[in-house]
């Protein structure tokens, strides 16, 4: 079992899935220490227990898919990214975890549904760390 395999090329980009310290599987396109290559990274969706040998190029391709924007409510675009538990929405600072019932065409009738109800949703916010130096005794 490897814990990261190049599976192919798309576009002149190498296709590589790796297996992260967390069991899930991420997929890149492209090389970061190479400049001007594109270069795009995304999570297999539940893929906790699978191995970087059960993802082939097509499956890859379509992970690298995402996020991508299936709509907007008023001026905030509506994204669609994946994450270790399957897909979640995102639109401006309201992010949720789509669950696995609801069908992909579905998807933003349902975000916004959620979007506009306050108690379905979560608000992300960023958090400042300030590293705070302490004198030991």
């Amino acid at each position: 079992m490897y814990i990261m395999k190049q599976i192919g090329t798309h576009h002149g980009n190498k296709v590589i899935v790796r297996k992260l310290n967390t069991g899930y599987l991420l997929v890149n396109l492209g090389d970061a220490r190479l400049k001007g290559t594109d270069q795009r990274t995304s999570i297999v969706p539940q893929s906790k227990d699978l191995s970087v040998d059960d993802i082939d190029m097509k499956q890859a391709l379509e992970v690298l898919e995402y996020p991508k924007k299936i709509g907007s409510f008023g001026s905030n675009h509506v994204y669609i990214h994946t994450s270790k538990h399957g897909y979640l929405f995102r639109c401006g600072n309201v992010k949720v975890d789509i669950p696995n019932s609801i069908p992909q065409e579905e998807w933003l009738n349902w975000a916004s549904e959620v979007y506009h109800d306050p108690k379905r949703r979560k608000i992300v916010k960023r958090k400042h760390v300030h590293m705070i130096k302490t004198k030991m005794d």
